[in-house]
């Protein structure tokens, strides 16, 4: 067992009162980062302040280090993915690297830009000036599992919770491992337990609840793991997400509804819910019998989408998501809309292959009055995710492999 020794870089050698000042707010956001959950809100007032550090301290590595990983730490949550976000990620570890060539924390910023998979060999030396901090081996465990390097992922995964079987994180991400991997739900509930016996992190809350409704069709259990999640965090998009998608596998409207009206925002941007929040309602609505309501709700859908378009007009995801929601909506434009996907399925499969992180669509939203275009744009969606976030509720894990009782016909929408 290590005792974990998270890495903060060399203090500055000569200190003024504004390097001093600058050196306390990097430590500050430092701390926030290493807590399991902080918020959008909490990185928004951390971007701030590391600001102030790189003007107070434009000499600063750590501070130029600490700015990019604010900007990288939205990147791993899926919060922000955009184009503007990688460049100011990768300017300022570019800038801190320039002051200090050994600034780990500037190489881990650097490998979220990148990609874990593409960034092994920075990591590793990442992880030789930081070999008792566990970050480090976790991301080396996520880029040898994006080569498909899987035995030697496993092991690193294992050999993280062998030295720090204390940190929670590292039990989550042996979790993940065999989840998404292995997809061994045995195994992947019991790393679940052991990392929120240490620490009741929501992402391991709202993935063990998949796993049980997903692959167990237990819908009670997989509920009341959610109601475990802090107050705090369940207006998270994960939390909110999942909530509304276990509650419509329970063929209950009123709770969808009422889980939608914890969260202000419209589009969900998680792991594994990409999309409009009007999708899932609007198919409440359906099941109620209330397609007026239901109307609305794709037409809400459609905007949300749209002013996304107008931001990235390039958007694959977003074409994708066009095109289901005026399938679905039942527009007469569905079939001009019908068109764009197709025409992007060669840009798609190259983003799959390069590993571009393009928007799976999960299979609860094929269902459409348009079924043959909703079945080509789905399955090309689905191309992509085929081993990545969209394995819990693809065909095979619900099916052959983990049979999950009723669960099939509440997939098929309403």
């Amino acid at each position: 067992m290590i005792t974990p020794v998270p890495y903060v870089g060399k203090a500055p050698v000569a200190a003024t009162a504004a390097s001093r000042e600058a050196e306390q707010i990097v430590a500050e956001v430092y701390g926030m980062l290493a807590r399991v959950g902080y918020t959008r809100e909490n990185l928004a007032v951390a971007e701030g302040m590391t600001k102030k550090a790189t003007d107070l301290a434009p000499d600063s590595a750590r501070a130029w280090a600490v700015r990019a990983r604010v900007q990288a730490a939205y990147l791993q949550r899926t919060w922000d993915v955009t184009a503007k976000r990688r460049e100011d990620a990768q300017m300022f570890a570019t800038r801190a690297l320039s002051i200090a060539p050994d600034e780990a924390n500037a190489m881990i910023a650097q490998a979220w830009v990148a990609g874990v998979a593409r960034s092994e060999a920075q990591l590793r030396r990442a992880l030789g000036l930081r070999p008792a901090d566990p970050l480090v081996r976790r991301m080396l465990a996520a880029s040898l599992q994006g080569q498909r390097l899987l035995d030697e992922s496993e092991a690193m995964c294992r050999e993280t919770v062998r030295l720090f079987p204390d940190d929670a994180l590292a039990h989550y991400d042996l979790g993940l491992y065999y989840t998404h991997t292995l997809q061994d739900p045995v195994l992947a509930l019991a790393s679940f337990d052991a990392a929120l016996a240490i620490e009741p992190i929501p992402s391991a809350l709202a993935t063990k609840a998949m796993i049980l409704a997903g692959s167990r069709g237990d819908l009670a259990a997989a509920r009341r793991t959610l109601e475990l999640i802090a107050p705090g965090e369940r207006s998270e998009d994960r939390a909110v997400s999942f909530a509304m998608w276990v509650a419509l596998l329970e063929n209950k409207p009123e709770r969808v509804q009422e889980m939608a009206a914890l969260s202000a925002r419209p589009y969900f941007e998680d792991t594994y819910f990409v999309g409009p929040k009007a999708w899932m309602r609007a198919l409440a609505h359906r099941r109620e019998g209330k397609e007026a309501m239901a109307r609305l709700q794709w037409e809400a859908a459609e905007t949300v989408v749209r002013a996304r378009l107008q931001v990235n007009p390039t958007g694959i995801g977003e074409k994708f998501e066009l095109g289901v929601t005026l399938c679905s909506k039942g527009s007469r434009r569905r079939r001009a809309a019908g068109r764009e996907p197709r025409r992007e399925e060669k840009t798609l499969y190259s983003s799959a292959r390069d590993g571009s992180n393009v928007p799976p669509l999960p299979r609860a939203f094929a269902r459409s009055r348009d079924r043959p275009l909703a079945g080509r744009v789905c399955a090309t969606a689905r191309a992509h995710a085929a081993g990545v976030a969209a394995q819990p509720f693809s065909r095979t894990h619900r099916g052959r492999r983990h049979r999950a009782g009723g669960l099939r016909a509440d997939h098929r929408g309403a």
